[in-house]
């Protein structure tokens, strides 16, 4: 995420987000520890419209248990929202609004591959309340009031999930509900 005079990095593997600025490297923030055999992963790395500097993790793909994390200017942890599965794209709205996209969540498994994909965009509304869209492996995204860009496919090869063209990477666009 390049911000005005440093840039921030999520380190998957070391659980943190680092800081590059003015030619040293440090260490911003540090993702919470769950447990021996669970990692949080951060993935993304998004500054809402709010200006805060918003973090998902992948949570080592447990379903449900994911976080999308809310921190200050400064790496300190303000807040976060839970219940996602396998983070990977992150935005906030100037209303509140926060679209969180889930890389393998929603009711489609892999064995309903090429009827149903996994993945979905969920949306929060800033009362809490949640709305779902289907979106086969989404990953990053970005929002402008209620339209949503989004990629689509991307984990799939340049030739497409099953060798179907359709089925690759592609950005979709669509205006939530509500």
């Amino acid at each position: 995420l390049a911000l005005k005079g440093r840039i921030l990095v999520s380190d998957a593997a070391g659980d943190y987000i680092g800081q590059y600025k003015r030619g040293k490297y440090r260490v911003w923030a540090v993702m919470p520890e769950y447990g021996p055999r669970i990692d949080a992963v951060p993935t993304v790395v998004a500054k809402g419209a709010d200006g805060y500097v918003y973090v998902g993790e992948l949570h080592s793909e447990r379903p449900h248990k994911a976080k999308v994390w809310k921190f200050s200017r400064d790496g300190d942890r303000l807040r976060s929202w839970k219940g996602f599965t396998t983070v990977t794209g992150v935005a906030r709205t100037k209303n509140g609004t926060l679209y969180v996209s889930e890389l393998f969540g929603g009711p489609c498994s892999f064995d309903r591959i090429p009827n149903c994909f996994p993945g979905r965009v969920v949306k929060v509304a800033p009362n809490g309340h949640r709305t779902y869209y289907q979106v086969p492996f989404p990953a990053g995204i970005a929002a402008r009031g209620n339209h949503v860009w989004v990629s689509a496919f991307s984990v799939c090869p340049g030739d497409g999930c099953e060798g179907n063209a359709r089925w690759s990477g592609r950005v979709w666009h669509f205006r939530a509900r509500g």
